[in-house]
C-alpha cells in the first residue's frame, strides 16, 4: 500500500507531537475514491497564526487538529502560464494535521481514530469526485478543556 504523500512537514518543539501519522491516515482512507489524489501537511500552529495557536493552547481553547480540503482555483486571463504549467490550478485534496502538546496526545489520537477518521472517510465518499471551482472542507476541532472532538463542514464558492 502506498501511503498518502507528505506535502509539507513543519519542525515542531520536543514537547509536541502529531496525534496521527501518515500510516494511520493511509490505512483509514485507503478505500476513498480520492485516495491517489490526497496529500498530507503536518503543521505546527493553526490556520490563522502561530501566536493565536499558542494563545489557544495557553487558554485551553478549541484547536483544529485535522482538516481535509478540496480546492480548485479558477484560471483567469491574468493567470501566469508558469503557474498553470506547475499545476496550481488543478484540483487538490489536502489533509492537514496539527501538532499538539504531548499531554493531549493520547486522548486526541484516540478521538481522531474513533470519531474523526470514520467521519472523514464518510465525508470523502459522499463528496466524491469534485470538479467545481469551490472549496470544500471538513475540520475536526479538539476542545483542550473538555477533551472532546467536534467537526464542521463548509463550502466556499
Amino acid at each position: 500500500m502506498n501511503q498518502i504523500p507528505t506535502q509539507l512537514r513543519y519542525k515542531i518543539p520536543k514537547d509536541h507531537a502529531f496525534p496521527l501519522n501518515s500510516k494511520a491516515l493511509s490505512e483509514a482512507l485507503i478505500d476513498v475514491p480520492q485516495y491517489s489524489e490526497l496529500s498530507a501537511i503536518f503543521r505546527f500552529g493553526d490556520e490563522y497564526s502561530l501566536s493565536s495557536y499558542r494563545y489557544k493552547l495557553r487558554m485551553q481553547e478549541p484547536v483544529t487538529i485535522l482538516k481535509a480540503t478540496y480546492s480548485r482555483l479558477r484560471t483567469r486571463h491574468s493567470s501566469p502560464n508558469k503557474f498553470i504549467e506547475q499545476g496550481l490550478y488543478e484540483p487538490k485534496w489536502t489533509i492537514t494535521l496539527t501538532a499538539l502538546p504531548k499531554e493531549y496526545l493520547s486522548i486526541s489520537s484516540s478521538l481522531l481514530k474513533e470519531e474523526a477518521l470514520p467521519k472523514l472517510q464518510e465525508w470523502l465518499m459522499k463528496t466524491g469526485p469534485l470538479m467545481g471551482y469551490e472549496t470544500h472542507s471538513i475540520a475536526f476541532i479538539f476542545d483542550l478543556y473538555k477533551k472532546k472532538l467536534t467537526h464542521r463542514a463548509s463550502i466556499r464558492r
